[in-house]
């Protein structure tokens, strides 16, 4: 989805950056954080440092100041290479289907232990899932984690907990399939809203008389009262495109829930773990390239997005980037040479024609079919509200589609889960 184009504060306080990286370290493996004196082979160089990773050509290490270097173990001491040799082998990386149920099972499990007042990056340490802060909106709304919060409230699960401690700080979270997410309201509303598909009886085949109940919710969240959520569907199943809080009140109010996401892109399905204090987006790059094993660019127009820190260990390559994507102003794009990062402007500026097959599609729903994509799949971004995309109907199953690669995955994902109907 587009990334709004919103002011950038000024200026961080160094201590915030300081406080920020101690909560994001807290995810790293335990000897991330055992700095040590390393040195070279000739003995006339060394730096104090800790272990980030390590492969068998080379060791990342994270110096005092935040830098992370590459060093390659050709280079280390003889004393360097044993104490690598002592460590313990690295744990595997979960699936990309456990760490989804690490997740799932964390949010509904029950409450981590509270306090009356500590700092939310204390707060997080505890819950034992990775997790991203969005400072970005934090800085917006003039916010830092180091801001005492009560999180000892009487919740059933650590969802309930989220909510009402986050509530009185204007702040709310969202997950993706294996991270969770804390930002403000306004940029889980404009940034993170998705559609997702729920089954839903339709009495007599009343669809107005459902859709009227789907949208007594938080009435203002709505289109039809100049909100960004909108709904649309046919008898028995429903697209609704929404912010995850509303989300959460249609599954907790009306008691209906959606489908789970049906992850078919490579990305969705391969773990990753990326550590970048500071604004490297070519270190971001590398890290991305080595665990992908493939070439990862980031070109001139990322450095349009906004400096963020990034410490994510175990979670989906999807999901780093739908991160990057929604609170960094920084999305991809597909290359026969790789993938490329570049600014979310750039992204949707490069629009591409596509033959789209849709296998419930007819003659006579193809125009149904279209203004229900128009309606869920970013609408701003096409024709009928002022977007550059277009969508026509071909013949038969066929579709020819105008639009940008974000905006092509975000209706593949929405075809994979309508296809999951059975």
């Amino acid at each position: 989805m587009p990334t709004s184009q919103k002011s950038q504060p000024q200026s961080v306080h160094p201590m915030r950056w300081l406080v920020i990286g101690l909560a994001l370290l807290c995810q790293l493996p335990a000897y991330s954080q055992q700095a040590r004196t390393w040195k070279d082979t000739t003995g006339q160089f060394s730096i104090d440092a800790a272990l980030t990773s390590h492969d068998a050509k080379s060791v990342n290490l994270k110096t005092s100041d935040g830098r992370v270097i590459e060093v390659s173990k050709s280079r280390l001491s003889r004393a360097d290479l044993a104490y690598l040799e002592s460590l313990p082998a690295p744990d595997a990386k979960p699936s990309a289907m456990a760490a989804e149920q690490k997740l799932t099972a964390a949010i509904q499990g029950p409450p981590v232990a509270g306090k009356a007042r500590e700092p939310l990056a204390d707060f997080l340490s505890r819950i034992g899932v990775p997790f991203f802060v969005d400072q970005r909106g934090l800085d917006e709304i003039g916010l830092s984690t180091d801001l005492a919060m009560n999180t000892d409230q009487n919740a059933t699960s650590l969802a309930e907990q989220l909510d009402a401690s986050l509530e009185s700080l204007d702040l709310t979270w969202y997950r993706l399939r294996s991270v969770l997410v804390i930002t403000t309201k306004e940029v889980a509303e404009d940034e993170a809203i998705e559609t997702l598909v729920y089954r839903i009886p339709t009495p007599r085949n009343d669809l107005s008389a459902v859709m009227q109940r789907l949208q007594a919710i938080e009435p203002d969240s709505w289109e039809a009262l100049g909100g960004p959520g909108s709904v649309t569907g046919m008898p028995g199943v429903f697209l609704i495109r929404q912010s995850p809080a509303v989300h959460r009140q249609l599954i907790q109010k009306l008691k209906v829930r959606p489908l789970p996401h049906r992850y078919v892109h490579p990305l969705d399905n391969l773990v990753v773990s990326l550590e970048v204090l500071r604004n490297d987006w070519d270190a971001l790059a590398k890290q991305l390239s080595d665990q992908l094993k493939r070439p990862v660019t980031a070109t001139v127009s990322v450095k349009e997005g906004y400096p963020s820190p990034l410490s994510l260990t175990n979670v989906t390559a999807g999901d780093a980037l739908a991160i990057l994507a929604n609170h960094a102003g920084v999305d991809w794009l597909e290359k026969p040479s790789g993938l490329e990062l570049v600014s979310s402007k750039h992204a949707e500026q490069q629009q591409q024609q596509q033959r789209v097959t849709i296998p419930f599609a007819s003659p006579q729903t193809a125009g149904l079919i279209t203004n229900m994509i128009m309606t869920v799949v970013t609408p701003d971004a096409w024709a009928p509200l002022g977007g550059p995309g277009n969508i026509q109907h071909v013949g038969g199953k066929s579709f020819l589609v105008f639009q940008s690669q974000p905006r092509f995955r975000e209706l593949a994902q929405l075809m994979a889960d309508i296809g999951s109907i059975r």
